[in-house]
Formats: C-alpha cells, sequence, structure tokens
C-alpha cells in the first residue's frame, strides 16, 4: 500500500491516508475513523459555507446598492447585473452544500444512535 497522499470519498471531501494502515485492516477496525472523518468534513464544509456567506452577500448588496443608482449607463447595468447572477448562483451552491452537510450529519446521528 505504500506511501500516499490525499484520497477524495465519495462525498468529494479529502480523507488523508496513513502508511501504516495495511490492507489487512477489517470494516469494524476502520468504522469509528471512518465515522470521525465523515464528522469533521462534514464540520469543515460548514463552517467554509458560513465563512463564504458574508462576502457573497456583501457582493449582492453592494450590486444592489450600484443598481439603484441613478444614471448608471447601460453597459456597467448589464455587468452589475451579471455579477449578482453570479453572486446569487454561488449563494446557492452554498446553500445546497449547507443542505448536504446538515443532512450528512442527521445521517451520522442515526447511524451512531
Amino acid at each position: 500500500m505504500g506511501s500516499e497522499g490525499p484520497r477524495t470519498r465519495a462525498h468529494g471531501l479529502p480523507h488523508q491516508v496513513h502508511p501504516s494502515f495495511g490492507a489487512r485492516e477489517t470494516r469494524a477496525q476502520t468504522a469509528p475513523r471512518d465515522a470521525q472523518d465523515g464528522a469533521d468534513g462534514l464540520q469543515r464544509l460548514r463552517e467554509a459555507c458560513h465563512d463564504m456567506r458574508q462576502p457573497v452577500a456583501a457582493v449582492l448588496a453592494l450590486t444592489g446598492a450600484a443598481l439603484s443608482e441613478p444614471g448608471v449607463p447601460g453597459s456597467a447595468r448589464v455587468r452589475l447585473e451579471q455579477i449578482v447572477q453570479q453572486a446569487e448562483s454561488l449563494a446557492d451552491m452554498i446553500q445546497e452544500w449547507l443542505y448536504v452537510a446538515q443532512a450528512g450529519e442527521l445521517g451520522d446521528h442515526a447511524r451512531l444512535g
């Protein structure tokens, strides 16, 4: 099994593989560590999403303020509206990730409880 770097799990979060973990490990031996890795990954995902929400909200607020200014040239208005669309798309993606993290956490509690 040699020295390996990060792997990506099915949920897309990286998982560090330690070189001393051999192929002989049974599922029972790895289950608690896998559960903890999953919980840690969900927590990191949730924290990252919350950290991204404020800057995205600021972009939306600032573009909204700029769009409400009188005399904004048409070409600038088009670009500001494109920025709003992109920021809204990012906000939707963040919300989806938060939903996935919450669903994953609920699934972990159901398995552990």
